[in-house]
């Protein structure tokens, strides 16, 4: 069977005859090829638990975004699943009148959307929480290293160990794989804590100079916690040990799918004959 490459899959849209057709663009945050593989490979799930394909012809085109730190990519009439703000920096350029809302990470960005009028339920969660539920077996966490980094060498590149480390360039399923072998993670980024933490993996969160404050109480509020602190250093983090595990309502955040983005592909098309 021929291998899938999730690259390929996000956002991408095929030509038939010269011409492209209407299809739902998956938009992430820049934060690696790892977690947008991950967000693709889940999207793909739920969808075909629907009897549907991430690339496939829709009744409209769409662009959804889908978890991380994506928000200042939004574009007025943008579907929102999962997503959340970055930085006060990233989001002072960013002016939004209407967006369709259906979860968002954490009440963080809720508040920042409510904010301009745009309306954002109350559902809350990383998706990347749901990788044992939505992929069941095919990760299983071993302990088989004590810890593990999740970071970049232009993050943390004086400090960063020469193994252990997990980088967001590595593909989704070796970037998994690296995570779950581990019995404790450090990660700079909040997938990388996402990924622990949906295995049962305790994980602390490691922000050098402080800039990712808000990501990370947008990810703890939005699971059921208390602000957490972050390790300045791979050592303090340690030390710190694991956060505590996260609440997620994840029926909710299944609920919350924008399925309908799919659906009626057909009935549009014989509209459109009628016309």
């Amino acid at each position: 069977m021929q291998s899938i490459d999730f690259r390929n899959l996000v956002g991408r849209r095929h030509a038939t005859e010269g011409q492209s057709y209407p299809q739902v663009e998956l938009v992430h945050a820049q934060t690696g090829i790892a977690a947008a593989q991950i967000e693709a490979a889940l999207v793909s799930r739920i969808l075909g638990s629907f009897n549907h394909l991430l690339e496939e012809q829709t009744a409209a085109p769409a662009r959804l975004l889908v978890a991380g730190a994506s928000m200042h990519l939004a574009r007025d009439d943008d579907t929102v699943w999962c997503a959340g703000i970055g930085s006060m920096e990233s989001m002072s350029g960013v002016a939004l009148r209407r967006l369709d809302v259906r979860a968002v990470r954490g009440p963080m960005t809720r508040e920042w959307l409510e904010r301009r009028g745009i309306r954002a339920p109350e559902v809350f969660g990383n998706p990347l929480l749901l990788l044992p539920r939505l992929l069941p077996g095919r990760f299983r966490a071993s302990g088989r290293r004590p810890y593990a980094v999740v970071a970049d060498p232009e993050d943390f590149s004086a400090e960063l160990p020469r193994s252990g480390l997990v980088s967001s360039q590595t593909p989704w399923n070796i970037y998994v794989e690296s995570i779950v072998e581990a019995s404790f993670i450090v990660s700079a980024t909040i997938e990388g804590l996402a990924v622990a933490e949906a295995f049962g993996i305790p994980a602390r969160h490691l922000d050098g100079d402080g800039r990712k404050t808000l990501e990370l109480d947008d990810y703890a509020f939005g699971t059921g916690r208390e602000r957490q602190g972050s390790g300045r250093s791979i050592q303090e983090a340690l030390e710190m040990g694991g956060m505590p595990p996260p609440a997620l309502d994840e029926q909710a955040l299944l609920d919350a799918f924008p399925i309908d983005l799919w659906r009626d592909a057909r009935g549009a098309m014989h509209d459109d004959a009628a016309s």
